[in-house]
């Protein structure tokens, strides 16, 4: 009988496995089963046919053996495979021994495992949070080095590909930025940043064979942690929020295609009447180097960068609160990934200088955004132009290893670089450099057929090659107690440029516009400027005093969400990739919708899901007239759609392949395929703002396919994409439209740099789930434009709300887990939390973090 179990059990577990679904666990009949030719059945017992019975009866034995042993082979791989997981957890309850410390460390992990750290003093915090972020992220903050250092090749991968990417990395001179930086640190800073540092070794030092899996797989270690690594870090996030070089060079070659009266259309512009954060003064040949990028460094940022970066950020005054005091909202947009980049925390010091909960970065000290005992704030990205591409002139044969400036030929500063490559010969390259930066283009090598067609060397001027001071921003940010000290911090907030809004206990809000935007010479920084001819350039920056800010303004609100943050009337010299007025809209809506909002408003506010932009296209979808039924139909679905793009909408569904299509017909043919995507990668949503202007005019000439004899006009490209998307939704679901749902094409999966392993990538996965909204909604779900559904590539990273009434109101919650290992409980346990719409408290006090603790760990000297 157990046999027949074990067999009952193989069958269903085989036919599973079958391709066509048919059973496939009948195995060849044995030699006993048909007999011997098909004689001997009524043949006497013979010596012979007795051994042959033996014979039989010790084959099965054999095989109940191998079986057996199998099973337990198998069920002990699994068993040493989760004690390998098990025994990488870090410890955190009871005592560990601390070099370096002044005095014992508790660290409290609540229900949430989100750490609460008191200290006696400022050094031994840093310490033990550089210790507690080993402890959970260690693999993300080598993977944050290896990006930074350009040090793929040697550490993860002997591929071409990522000896490419290191070369491109080394090139741009994330770590070279960074060796400069670290030289012009005030002593205080340089301080906390070896603190960190030392708690970061500290682990690294004490833990060396219980490494996380990751290292494990990769069979390497883990380097001693340098200050010099978080500066490096702060350099790849400016990268990662400062995209303008490729703008300008999809922008060139617009020009080249289109002209440049026509190519304006196309490319970004804010809408003169859309919503401003302050509206008056203060109260080529490019195409084939972004090719190139994406094809050979793109692949590298996985988890590190996404496009379509965006947030939102709004806070309210008393008088519009149904607390009386102010409320703040903020919810940052990054790539989906897992672990999050960010990791929340608590730093408590008992000398009273420091106690602030909120976000911070593994890889830096400090908290990034949220409270401490006096303010409030909360962080978008500026975009403002901060990178410039200069056509440079070069001359081998007269001036050899110059580059011309104006009348002067001046020598290119040569640094030697060299890329070991794991399992192969090292790569060695030089990187030059004028004075505006490196050779952009020496970035990509020449035999690459993408980049071969770069001719003209084109170098890159970015504000993040200077020495910054962002980490003495972030530092001074700490102990912050009012506004004058909050603008006092932000004065050094160099890169990247940050839109902050701001809230304290007194009552008063705030935002103020952050960074070091250039001032140039001559140009807006749009496109690539000639820098052989010394009439472009840089003469500094602008002043921070000069930059948008508020105070106290009288609507009694500020929002944010990446949008222009200044009106015209403040002739500031900047110019910006702003994100369209869609999610800026929708929350002065919503903020203006009510004379007094609660902390559940504002819940409401970060799970919407309404597309302004979506409600704008609806009626044009509603107006067109098909002639089948199934066309008529939806049509008539679209009169009043009220826009939201819910996972069970068909409209959505609908409207969403719409938006792909029309792009596809309406300006494929104008920019010919390649430039097309390039073009689409580049603005992606944005390329609505021209859109937008185009269906005002039926008849414009963009409309007109120039591939078919027919002059067709909007209506024609309208009716044609509609078609088309109800075809696309019938292929793929069926004649139901009840099954057309948002929600079967729009999902969301936190990955793991090892996700698209075969093996393990299920271990270190998030598992993939429907999720609403898109890439103008307030809860925004982005997706890349070139690869529309395959999946979700930018989401809220984490959503925030505080309440200055009364810290313990105060709410967060982010998209995976405190934990970056997955055999922790806390590696996936808010996913489902933030999928939902819900939110963790933010626990502030003492007796109520006392009340939700799970571990206690104290860092002994």
């Amino acid at each position: 009988m157990a046999r027949s179990k074990k067999s009952s059990r193989g069958a269903s577990a085989q036919s599973k496995a079958s391709p066509n679904g048919a059973a496939t666990n009948r195995r060849p009949p044995t030699m006993a089963e048909n007999g011997r030719s098909g004689a001997g059945l009524a043949q006497p017992e013979t010596p012979t046919t007795t051994v042959v019975r033996r014979r039989r009866f010790n084959r099965r034995r054999v095989l109940l053996i191998i079986a057996a042993v199998a099973i337990l082979l198998i069920g002990g791989g699994f068993g040493y495979a989760w004690w390998q997981v098990q025994r990488t957890l870090p410890t955190t309850n009871g005592t560990v021994t601390f070099k370096g410390l002044s005095a014992p460390v508790t660290v409290t992990r609540d229900a949430f495992g989100v750490p609460h750290i008191v200290a006696a003093n400022e050094k031994d915090l840093y310490m033990a949070q550089g210790y507690v972020h080993a402890q959970d992220r260690l693999f993300q903050m080598f993977l944050f080095r290896a990006v930074a250092q350009g040090r793929l090749a040697e550490l993860l991968s002997g591929s071409p590909d990522a000896a490419n990417a290191d070369k491109f990395f080394r090139t741009i001179g994330f770590h070279r930025a960074a060796v400069a930086e670290l030289a012009a640190l005030p002593a205080d800073v340089h301080g906390v940043l070896e603190a960190y540092a030392a708690g970061v070794n500290e682990f690294i030092h004490t833990h060396g064979d219980t490494m996380p899996l990751e290292f494990s797989l990769l069979g390497i270690g883990m380097e001693d942690w340098q200050p010099v690594d978080t500066l490096a870090f702060g350099k790849l996030q400016a990268w990662d929020l400062s995209q303008d070089w490729s703008h300008e060079l999809v922008g060139a070659d617009l020009q080249k295609q289109l002209g440049a009266e026509q190519a304006a259309r196309l490319m970004d512009h804010y809408p003169a009447d859309a919503p401003v954060t302050v509206p008056g003064q203060n109260s080529g040949d490019g195409m084939r180097m972004v090719e190139a990028y994406n094809k050979t460094v793109r692949p590298w940022l996985i988890n590190l960068q996404t496009e379509g970066l965006g947030s939102n950020n709004w806070v309210i005054d008393g008088t519009k609160s149904a607390t009386g005091k102010p409320l703040l909202a903020n919810d940052p947009h990054l790539g989906v990934r897992n672990p999050s980049i960010w990791y929340q925390m608590h730093l408590t010091t008992t000398d009273g200088k420091q106690d602030i909960a909120g976000f911070s970065f593994a890889s830096a000290p400090g908290i990034v955004t949220g409270h401490n005992q006096h303010i409030a704030w909360g962080v978008t990205n500026v975009g403002g132009d901060v990178q410039d591409l200069y056509i440079e002139k070069l001359d081998p044969e007269g001036h050899p290893g110059q580059y011309q400036n104006g009348s002067e030929w001046r020598p290119l500063q040569l640094i030697t670089e060299t890329i070991q490559v794991k399992g192969d010969v090292p790569v060695t390259y030089t990187v030059r450099l004028t004075e505006r930066g490196p050779l952009l283009s020496d970035a990509f090598d020449p035999k690459d057929p993408l980049g071969s067609s770069v001719e003209k060397p084109l170098s890159m001027q970015w504000t993040a090659h200077t020495s910054g001071h962002l980490f003495e921003a972030l530092y001074a940010l700490q102990t912050a107690s009012n506004w004058q000290e909050f603008r006092a911090a932000l004065s050094k907030w160099t890169v990247p440029g940050q839109n902050f809004v701001y809230a304290d206990t007194q009552g008063n809000i705030g935002y103020q516009m952050t960074g070091a935007h250039p001032v140039r010479k001559k140009g807006d920084g749009s496109l690539p400027v000639p820098g052989y001819t010394g009439e472009y350039g840089w003469t500094g920056v602008v002043p921070f005093d000069d930059l948008a800010r508020a105070y106290n303004p009288p609507g009694h609100f500020i929002a944010t969400a990446n949008n222009k943050p200044f009106g015209d009337a403040s002739n500031l010299p900047i110019r910006g990739d702003w994100s369209g007025p869609w999610r800026i809209g929708r929350i002065r809506e919503m903020l203006q919708a009510k004379d007094k909002l609660s902390v559940d408003d504002f819940k409401a506010m970060q799970f919407d899901v309404q597309s302004l932009l979506a409600k704008e296209i609806a009626p044009y979808i509603a107006a067109l007239k098909p002639q089948d039924d199934r066309g008529k139909q939806t049509v008539e679905a679209f009169k009043g759609w009220d826009g939201k793009l819910t996972t069970d909408s068909t409209n959505a569904a609908v409207y969403e392949i719409f938006l792909q299509r029309t792009l596809t017909e309406t300006l494929s043919d104008d920019l010919g395929r390649d430039l097309y995507f390039s073009y689409i990668d580049s603005v992606g949503t944005n390329s609505w703002l021209a859109m937008s202007d185009l269906l005002k005019k039926p008849d414009d000439a963009f409309w007109d396919r120039k591939d078919t004899p027919a002059k067709e006009t909007r209506d024609d490209i309208l009716l044609r994409s509609l078609t088309g998307s109800l075809d696309d939704l019938q292929k793929a679901f069926g004649d139901n439209r009840q099954d057309w749902t948002w929600g079967k094409l729009h999902s969301i999966q936190p990955a793991h740099p090892f996700g698209e392993q075969a093996v393990i990538g299920g271990l270190f996965n998030l598992e993939r789930q429907p999720i609403g909204g898109d890439n103008t909604t307030v809860a925004v779900s982005s997706y890349s434009w070139l690869a529309p559904f395959n999946g979700v590539t930018n989401h809220q990273s984490y959503r925030m709300i505080i309440d200055l009434s009364n810290w313990s109101n105060s709410l967060a919650v982010y998209a995976t887990g405190q934990s970056g290992q997955p055999g922790s409980k806390h590696f996936s346990d808010m996913f489902p939390v933030w999928l939902r719409g819900d939110y963790n408290p933010l626990l502030y006090a003492k007796a109520e973090i006392d009340a939700q603790k799970e571990d206690v760990l104290t860092l002994k000297p």
